[in-house]
């Protein structure tokens, strides 16, 4: 059941759960046989499903009168209740272990990326268990063929879709330990407890997790089914709602956390690539190659295929800085390849080819109607493309980042030739994802790379060739109409025309893939996975009558490097909307916050946007120049509003472009979101703030801008990302109980609201219709691109530093 909202005090000590109902349920599971308690879970329908939430009325403002909406796809069924579903088919599959030394050892299906999901599935654990969040200890797991997409991370899903399992595998685990216990001491369970990793009994009596395991293990496997029929109920409060330090954050701050290119694999020598000018070019003959070969530190150089249907001329040398000199040196001739020189303008026009048309709106309404152009964006991720590979005649072993690995794995079987398990890709901390990790480029060639060479290779991407031949978000054009009468919004309607995202990473099985990319119909085959995608991750959180959405899409799958590059359609689509509900506001005689509040479809949404209006000050006199936007934007169950203020004063303006910003400071940010239970408030707060920080790129100044087959921008200094300069002065977030007993997902959602919000706010304070973005783009004062195409990656660094 559900209820009214309320805004969580933010307080120490405060709780916003108090005096839940929960149904019960049954769990069911297994012990492994071993030395240790293991146990893995089964999961069985819950016949006492919670019925879906309540659509609590909303009263109109300003005598507006909203016209219920029909549901989207996403209010029904979204990429989360995917994922969960994928999770809980492979719950067997996932286990939990009591170590001799009474830690509990979690191999986690999904890749930390510095999102924090590490830490949050061990407070799960840890509140379950009734243990020390410190004496849970989670890895990475292999790539497994059989976990399929359930091994996928991605959509802000780990976290909601391990929420189930993992709490019913620790109340597994810790129903053992009582029953261990209670058989040692002769006493009935209902009268032990557990506490701080303890069993506890009458009396004073008290055994540890590691002696309560080590009799519970098993000399067989043993189903446990039958044994359990108990509450898991609330969340205990121990760990989950607190914000306690990441997992890895010693590791991070001290520089000791390993990533791919920090193993020491046996004679993995340094390897990068020298790319075409052209993006899908190709080598037409290597001028120089002996001469290169022989260059100092140089042990190996070979053309071989890269990603797109591109070639590259790898080179293996006993340093990075080797590596580099070496890719410069090449002498090569390239030859065009099937994209040729495209560039923006034509980009454009064949997205605006497949656009939707409008069809007539009814009889005597009033239209609001627009068009949004959004630019592609590229990815850079703090840890540029790496792995590390050693292929030989019969096996193969593979390091890296992946956040779906078993379609990688099977590709590299399938292409060196090797049975599935004669190949190992072992899944490492990757430093950044935003989309890169979902697609296998950099384990593709660092496989090819070994192989060439017939060596282990330990192969990275150079920061330019990340930016220019990395995968990018792509562009799009978003047509919204909606339509008024008397006082209601009577119709909306969004036609989402972009360029063709690449989903062939498929849902985790090269199988998918392989379907998705299989010509001649590899252009259909992505598609309708790009169709589905759209439809439960987009919304329309407006009651605006009868309402539409739908996607087109033009291009082939590798005609550019695309891919969910920080989310994939919403926060395109969510702006359009909120900058198209601007001017209905206006339309209505409404401010922008009025408007929202009397239209929003939720009730959190509407506490959202109550408590960042309250706290942000909503409404005071502001001084000209300045001004005020609020947008919202609801995904992955999490329902989230964004205020944000600019100062466009010449003197504001001045002190930012001196810092190597562009246009008004942004001023201040607050962010309220309903997302369940806030497993850890300041992620969840970083969370949307890394959101916001994409968001106000996107709206000012970042763009991959395509100019004779390749991006003009090829570094960070051209690149129009957000800098500290560009961050908000102010910062603050307020968590709003929803009354949902799951925690939402956080990463993404952020991205949709900060990216309206800024761009309503730009619109405001420029005085002009923002239809384009960035706004910024084609400014003069914009950076100037300064990296050449030829050769691929500028010089190495030579100022070498005394340590």
């Amino acid at each position: 059941m559900s209820h009214p909202p309320f805004v969580h005090t933010d307080e120490p000590g405060a709780t916003g759960y108090r005096g839940r109902e929960i149904g019960r349920r049954r769990f069911v599971g297994y012990v492994l046989a071993g030395s240790t308690l293991i146990v893995a879970g089964r999961y069985v329908a819950d016949p006492e499903q919670a019925a879906a939430a309540d659509k609590l009325p909303v009263e109109g403002g300003g005598g507006a009168s909203p016209i219920p909406s029909n549901d989207m796809p996403s209010d029904n069924y979204d990429f989360m209740d995917f994922m969960r579903e994928q999770t809980r088919a492979v719950t067997p599959l996932l286990t939990l272990e009591v170590t001799p030394q009474g830690r509990i050892h979690f191999d986690m299906p999904r890749n930390e990326v510095g999102q924090g999901v590490e830490g949050g599935v061990a407070q799960i654990i840890s509140d379950q268990l009734e243990m020390s969040y410190d004496q849970v200890d989670v890895t990475q797991s292999k790539a497994r063929v059989d976990m399929f997409d359930a091994q996928l991370t991605g959509g802000s899903s780990s976290t909601y879709s391990l929420w189930e399992p993992l709490r019913e595998l620790s109340e597994l685990i810790r129903q053992k330990l009582i029953g261990a216990a209670a058989k040692t001491w002769d006493i009935s369970p209902s009268k032990l407890r557990t506490r701080d990793g303890y069993v506890l009994g009458p009396r004073g009596k008290k055994m540890s997790y590691a002696d309560a395991g080590s009799i519970a293990a098993s000399a067989q496997n043993e189903f446990v089914g039958t044994m359990l029929n108990a509450a898991i109920g609330p969340p205990k409060r121990g760990v989950i709602g607190k914000s306690v330090p990441r997992k890895d954050i010693h590791a991070i701050v001290t520089g000791t956390k390993q990533f791919a290119m920090d193993l020491d694999i046996p004679g993995a020598l340094p390897t990068m690539c020298a790319r075409p000018p052209h993006f899908n070019g190709t080598v037409n003959k290597v001028n120089n190659m002996d001469a290169v070969k022989n260059m100092p530190g140089v042990t190996d150089v070979a053309v071989m295929n890269g990603t797109h249907r591109s070639q590259v001329v790898a080179v293996r040398a006993n340093t990075f800085g080797q590596c580099i000199d070496a890719v410069r040196a090449l002498d090569v001739d390239w030859a065009v390849g099937s994209t040729g020189g495209i560039n923006t303008d034509q980009i454009f026009e064949k997205i605006a080819s497949v656009a939707l048309p409008m069809e007539p709106a009814p009889p005597g309404s009033e239209v609001f109607e627009n068009s949004y152009k959004f630019h592609y964006r590229t990815s850079g991720p703090l840890e540029p493309n790496s792995a590390v590979a050693d292929v030989k005649p019969d096996q193969a072993e593979i390091w890296a980042g992946s956040k779906i690995p078993g379609t990688p794995l099977a590709m590299v079987a399938e292409e060196l030739g090797l049975p599935l398990d004669k190949v190992i890709l072992n899944v490492i901390y990757g430093g950044g994802s935003f989309g890169t990790l979902l697609h296998g480029d950099r384990i593709m060639e660092a496989a090819r790379a070994s192989k060439a060479f017939g060596k282990p290779v330990r192969l990275m991407w150079h920061r330019t060739d990340q930016l220019r031949f990395g995968r990018q978000h792509p562009g799009s054009i978003s047509h919204v109409r909606a339509t008024k009468a008397g006082n209601s919004v009577t119709s909306y309607t969004q036609w989402h025309a972009s360029g063709c995202c690449d989903f062939t990473h498929s849902a985790g099985d090269v199988i998918s893939g392989r379907l998705m990319k299989k010509d001649p119909s590899h252009y259909w085959g992505n598609t309708s996975v790009t169709d589905w995608f759209y439809q439960i991750v987009t919304s329309v959180p407006y009651n605006f009558g009868p309402t539409r959405s739908a996607l087109t899409e033009v291009f082939e799958y590798d005609f550019l490097p695309t891919g969910p590059v920080r989310n994939v359609y919403s926060p395109d689509v969510a702006v359009a909307r909120e900058l198209l509900v601007e001017d209905l506001a206006t339309g209505f005689g409404m401010d922008g916050y009025q408007f929202r509040r009397t239209f929003a479809k939720n009730p959190s949404m509407v506490a959202a946007l109550d408590a960042v209006a309250k706290r942000g000050d909503w409404g005071r006199t502001m001084p000209a120049g300045t001004a005020q936007a609020i947008a919202i934007h609801g995904e992955y169950k999490c329902q989230l509003a964004c205020l944000m203020e600019v100062d466009n004063r010449p003197a504001a303006v001045k002190a930012h472009e001196a810092n190597g910003g562009i246009g008004p400071r942004v001023t201040k940010a607050i962010f309220a979101g309903a997302m369940g239970i806030p497993m850890n408030p300041d992620q969840c707060k970083a969370q949307f703030m890394g959101g916001m920080m994409d968001g106000i790129a996107a709206a000012y100044a970042e763009v991959a801008d395509w100019q004779d087959g390749l991006p003009l921008q090829g570094g960070w200094d051209d690149y129009g990302w957000t800098r500290h300069w560009d961050c908000p002065l102010e910062y603050d977030f307020i968590v709003i109980d929803d009354g949902s007993l799951v925690p939402s997902g956080t990463g993404e959602t952020g991205n949709g609201a900060g990216y309206a919000a800024a761009a309503i706010a730009l619109q405001k304070v420029l005085g002009k219709k923002v239809t384009s973005l960035p706004v910024f783009y084609g400014d003069p004062r914009m950076p100037a691109a300064t990296i050449p195409k030829t050769p691929s990656m500028p010089q190495s660094p030579t100022r070498i530093l005394p340590h």
